[in-house]
């Protein structure tokens, strides 16, 4: 319960959390406590807590420095010690400075404890046995019960997790904590409406992990996790295919917020600012431009799949979506252009929606339809960079290069497909 749990506390959770929050990663711990606070990772009380703790206990650590002359962290072992700190630091009596100095690692030790309580227990209902060469009746029998159409099949597939075939189950920390997990998993895949065929696309999710601790902590930590992903497997193949594809995406389900109402685009704008504010370079941006927007279409999915919204209003958050990123992408685009070509001067232009993105009727899995309008002053012959352009071979390069920072593929895929063919 001292300092170093107190910095633990904050560390962790900025591991977890830090990848897709910028706003978390702060090193003094202190501040990195608020942050984690001001986005609901940690309630407030921990926080005031663990901050008065942590001043006390530093408060303590330095006098016992100023006292021994030396880099030291302990507590003198000596009640005669202990009689002469609890005096250096202001306290009348012994036993008070002993109470304070208990109380606070105590808090410490409490809120450090919660970052680790026992997950619910991952039982599932009657004999499992995935082991030996022969299938076990009592697992086969189980099976069947759960409502599974081909249990062999079943006891092949979990038989190759168990073994290491996968990247994701190749260590043996994989494998234990996969072992823990099956029952409850095999329990949710059975709650869906056609068991087998979602074990398969499961199956096809742990293929594609390219790792597997991280994520079964997190199925054993928070079964609800694992209770929505056996949903998603077992009703909604475009989710799977999509997670199976980019498997981080379910970081954005931990977030506190991922179930609230889909925010509009006034909602989205400064979100997503937030996001990419930690870009280093125009690659950085399209990057984690992807990655929010798979967030987010993961998001209304989710929503869907949950009835906490339907496909007629999520279209227009859909299309929020769009035209938070595109018009951003724009500008970068052009900055980025304007490096090596310049500008046209006294030029503009304007990248318009058609189609279903025009409408406001996006699907998850829509492509967008655009075009590009531009004007040039009359008399304009070139741009004013570098290597000048042409104005017309300056606008057909310049919506290229956005054409090709949308749909190129990189790590978390593609932005969007465009079609661009005016009809």
């Amino acid at each position: 319960g001292g300092i170093r749990e107190i910095e633990f506390f904050a560390q962790t959770q900025q591991l977890i959390f830090g990848g897709r929050d910028i706003r978390v990663r702060i090193a003094p711990t202190l501040l990195a406590n608020k942050a984690l606070c001001a986005v609901g990772r940690v309630p407030e009380a921990a926080v005031e807590e663990l901050e008065e703790a942590y001043r006390f206990l530093r408060r303590v650590e330095h006098r016992i420095q100023m006292t021994d002359d030396r880099q030291t962290h302990q507590i003198p072992a000596d009640d005669e010690g202990v009689a002469h700190l609890a005096t250096f630091l202001g306290y009348a009596q012994v036993e008070d400075f002993r109470a304070d100095l208990l109380a606070q690692l105590g808090r410490v030790e409490d809120r450090y404890a919660e970052l680790f309580e026992e997950a619910p227990s991952l039982s599932g209902p009657g004999n499992l046995v995935f082991t030996g060469t022969d299938d076990d009746p009592g697992t086969v029998k189980t099976l069947a019960g759960m409502g599974y159409r081909d249990p062999s099949r079943v006891i092949a597939v979990v038989s190759t997790w168990h073994r290491g075939r996968y990247r994701s189950t190749r260590s043996g920390r994989a494998r234990e904590l996969l072992t823990e997990l099956v029952p409850a998993m095999l329990n949710e895949l059975a709650k869906t409406p056609a068991p087998d065929d979602a074990l398969v696309k499961f199956d096809s999710f742990l293929e594609r992990l390219p790792a597997g601790v991280g994520l079964f902590s997190l199925f054993i930590a928070n079964p609800w996790l694992l209770a929505l992903v056996a949903e998603i497997m077992g009703t909604a193949p475009q989710l799977a295919e999509t997670l199976s594809r980019n498997p981080s995406l379910l970081d954005a389900v931990l977030s506190p917020d991922f179930f609230d109402p889909l925010p509009d685009a006034a909602g989205l704008t400064p979100e997503y600012q937030r996001f990419i504010a930690g870009a280093h370079n125009f690659e950085d941006v399209l990057t984690l431009s992807r990655r929010w927007t798979n967030d987010q279409r993961f998001r209304a999915g989710a929503h869907i799949l949950r009835g906490i919204t339907d496909g007629d209003h999520c279209g227009p958050f859909l299309a929020d979506l769009a035209d938070v990123v595109v018009p951003e992408l724009a500008a970068r685009v052009e900055e980025e252009f304007a490096t090596r070509h310049g500008r046209i001067p006294g030029g503009a232009w304007v990248v318009v929606a058609m189609g279903k993105l025009g409408s406001r009727q996006l699907t998850i899995t829509s492509d967008i339809d655009l075009i590009v309008v531009y004007e040039v002053p009359p008399g304009t012959r070139q741009s004013d960079g570098t290597k000048p352009l042409a104005p017309n071979e300056y606008y057909i390069k310049l919506t290229q290069r956005l054409t090709n920072a949308i749909t190129a593929p990189m790590a978390d895929g593609r932005l969007y497909e465009v079609d661009m063919r005016l009809r």
